[in-house]
């Protein structure tokens, strides 16, 4: 409780902790907070440590948290089967291309709406807004079949 008496920055300040319904507040959402990290990470660690286990022992019921014995032989046989390096370079430059050419298109629109501002600067703005809360799975895939089909290069 020492940290908090000395706390001067944030939503809570420490002249707030002299009362007690901030107290309680601010271990309520700290309580909270833990919690959901917890039920939001607990899915990847189970994915990991579920890797280690063998098909009879990860179909077993009740469903055993840690396996019987860790076998890392057979995460590197599965990552060979699948040739997981050639889909994870192919990912990465999927992801590289589409940031690059995201920066530069996000970058010159930016700049043109901002300085230049050209005729219907207004109408155009709203429509890349509006482009921004579309998913970016959408997007990655427009220019993934940029990527595969340039029609620069025909």
């Amino acid at each position: 409780m020492k940290r908090l008496s000395e706390k001067t920055t944030g939503v809570l300040v420490a002249s707030d902790f002299a009362k007690i319904r901030y107290r309680v507040l601010y271990w309520f959402m700290f309580t909270f907070l833990l919690l959901l990290s917890i039920i939001c990470i607990f899915p990847s660690i189970w994915l990991v440590i579920s890797s280690f286990k063998d098909t009879n022992e990860l179909l077993k019921i009740p469903p055993t948290l840690l396996p019987d014995h860790f076998n890392i032989k057979k995460v590197a046989d599965v990552w060979q089967r699948i040739d997981f390096g050639t889909h994870f370079l192919s990912s990465l430059s999927i992801i590289i291309g589409t940031l690059f050419f995201m920066f530069i298109c996000t970058g010159l629109s930016g700049y043109s709406l901002s300085r230049i501002r050209p005729l219907g600067a207004g109408i155009i703005q709203k429509l890349v807004f509006w482009s921004m809360l579309m998913p970016a799975a959408g997007g990655m895939v427009i220019t993934f079949a940029g990527f595969v089909d340039v029609p620069i290069l025909h």
